[in-house]
């Protein structure tokens, strides 16, 4: 009787705490199509020096539920230089979202002191004393709102390491390159980072890789205020799509994985 009350017990909690597999990875629906191959025993297998597999289908996103996602994966032939695996955070309407798009660095709003135009390739503001001046891949956000209710946003442009400099009254952001479009004064603005393209719950550049079937997983939940994660949904994030990346391999390079999948947690 007791051993009846414990797998009752059991099955219970297991049918509370897990909603179910919402995705999982398949041939047709990984792009690019014509990169991966079907084996047997449900074996997917892609080769190449370089890899960026996406899933065609997204799936959607509550930030108030846990998310799993894992797969088991072999690498063949010669090991790429680093392995990366898991979600790429999308809005409502399918824009994949990108870090520079939410990192936003506290304190650094200010406004345009002068009108920018398109093709500029330098920004005068206000007041840039708090701006990162020596950290590589920043960027500069436009039309930014009160308490960063503007996030994800996605009028970014990258600026030059060791652009900010003061002049006069007003201060210079030398800018990656030209302004695709222009801004008028008084235009707000904050310095953004680039980072991480993608939340890597799975694998982040990992090298210890093997011939050998490695199991890996990750679990996402929650949402940044304004960074970015590999454990929490990015601001905006409605939905994601399952990634593989390879980086760093030769031409006899390939991986191999099975049972790549997302599980959805009450």
């Amino acid at each position: 009787m007791m051993k009846k009350m414990m797998l009752l017990s059991a099955a219970v909690f297991s049918s509370a705490v897990f909603a179910g597999e919402i995705y999982k990875a398949k041939a047709g629906d990984l792009l690019p199509v014509k990169a991966v191959e079907q084996l047997e025993g449900g074996v997917l297998r892609a080769a190449g020096k370089t890899l960026f597999l996406h899933a065609k289908t997204p799936f959607a996103v509550d930030p108030a539920k846990k998310y799993v996602i894992s797969g088991e994966f072999r690498f063949l032939g010669t090991l790429p230089r680093s392995f990366n695996a898991g979600l790429m955070p999308m809005t409502e309407k399918n824009m994949p979202i990108s870090s520079v798009c939410i990192d936003a660095v506290a304190g650094t709003e200010t406004v345009l002191a002068a009108p920018a135009e398109a093709g500029d390739t330098v920004l005068k503001v206000a007041d840039a004393l708090r701006w990162n001046n020596k950290r590589p891949s920043c960027g500069v956000a436009f039309n930014v709102k009160d308490n960063r209710a503007d996030l994800p946003n996605f009028s970014c442009i990258g600026m030059k390491t060791g652009s900010v400099n003061k002049n006069g009254d007003d201060w210079e952001i030398r800018l990656g390159k030209p302004l695709p479009k222009a801004y008028a004064a008084g235009t707000r603005v904050r310095q953004h980072l680039f980072g991480g393209t993608f939340i890597y719950s799975i694998a982040k550049f990992k090298k210890d890789l093997s011939g050998e079937w490695q199991k890996f997983s990750g679990t996402v939940t929650g949402m940044t205020e304004n960074t970015r994660s590999d454990t929490k949904f990015w601001p905006g994030t409605a939905k994601a799509r399952v990634i593989v990346l390879t980086m760093g391999g030769a031409d006899d390079s390939a991986v191999e994985f099975r049972g790549l999948k997302v599980e959805e947690i009450e």
